[in-house]
């Protein structure tokens, strides 16, 4: 019993450390000051960071990815 009790609190604390952070992503364009999203996915971990920081060039207005959870 003493060893199923171990076992399975070792497996939570694996299972809690190894969690992914994941969050949905939008495309976020505003022109003339109406903004539109567009869901884009859910992404983990790193893949979060490297969405917000893509760069866009519109042809008007502005336009930039926003993720949340």
């Amino acid at each position: 019993m003493i060893k199923l009790i171990t076992f399975v609190t070792l497996l939570f604390f694996v299972c809690m450390t190894s969690c992914k952070k994941c969050k949905e992503c939008y495309f976020i364009e505003t022109v003339n000051g109406n903004s539109t999203e567009t869901a884009i996915g859910e992404f983990c971990d790193e893949e979060i960071e490297e969405q917000e920081n893509k760069q866009f060039i519109p042809v008007e207005g502005t336009a930039h990815i926003e993720c949340r959870k």
